[in-house]
């Protein structure tokens, strides 16, 4: 609790965007594998810095008998996140291939997936701005 956890949640986020940037615009055929686990790793750092600051700022920021539904609303939101990031890069990968997804030809399947990655990391980058604007708002005295 030394640092601001809005903060670290939001250099988490932009650790993440980067990482998505990066393997939406590098990753190709002939990629090295081991960089490609590299930027992953990034990613991973990017997650483990976002999470539990984030966590820690919404639980923080409700009454104690607040915490069992602001911990449901926090993991619905979650989950809810990943499903509509799995239907728009399965979207995304029918749209581009036009076709079935086990008939699948390796090009389209990698457009698919880097489209998918620049996308999201556009994404991520909007919910930096948002977090930063959140972290930069200063409290107002309500002691008149």
């Amino acid at each position: 609790d030394k640092y601001n956890p809005g903060e670290i949640a939001s250099y988490g986020m932009a650790i993440i965007s980067v990482a998505l940037f990066a393997i939406g615009f590098l990753v190709s055929k002939t990629f090295p594998l081991y960089f490609l686990a590299l930027l992953l790793a990034i990613l991973g750092f990017g997650f483990a810095l976002f999470s539990s600051p984030n966590t820690n700022a919404v639980m923080s920021s409700v009454d104690g008998d607040s915490y069992g539904f602001a911990s449901a609303f926090l993991a619905f939101s979650r989950l809810f996140g990943q499903f509509i990031s799995m239907a728009l890069a399965s979207g995304l990968i029918l749209l581009i291939n036009n076709t079935k997804v086990n008939m699948l030809g390796n090009e389209g399947l990698l457009l698919a997936t880097k489209m998918s990655f620049v996308i999201f990391g556009l994404l991520s980058a909007f919910g930096v701005y948002l977090s930063y604007q959140r972290v930069s708002v200063k409290p107002v005295d309500s002691t008149n």
